[in-house]
């Protein structure tokens, strides 16, 4: 087992243990906004009902941090929205990364 603290959380991940995950997000505070967002996808996944309070965390912080148009805010909201609704979680999750990365969206 590493002592890498970002390595164990990537590897809670890829294992979808969501409690670890958890955890080691919090002993990492803040992790990147991507970082985020996959742990918003794994607790999705998984059921948790610590999604929503997590959800609203990042939607904040996104939209503090790269400074979010209303338009842009407004459909991350909605994508964060429909993120639990399993039959678009993956493509709402790839939505949200082009916003972290500033990508341009219409959709």
């Amino acid at each position: 087992m590493t002592d890498d603290p970002r390595l164990r959380f990537r590897q809670a991940l890829e294992r979808r243990d969501a409690d670890e995950a958890v955890a080691l997000a919090r002993a990492l505070a803040p992790l990147s906004l991507l970082d985020a967002l996959a742990l918003l996808d794994l607790l999705v996944e998984v059921g948790d009902p610590r999604f929503a309070p997590w959800a609203r965390r990042w939607g904040e912080r996104l939209a503090a941090e790269r400074r979010l148009q209303p338009a842009a805010a407004r459909r991350m909201w909605q994508w964060l929205e429909r993120m639990p609704q399993q039959d678009g979680a993956r493509a709402v999750t790839l939505a949200l990364g082009g916003l972290v990365r500033g990508e341009r969206s219409d959709g």
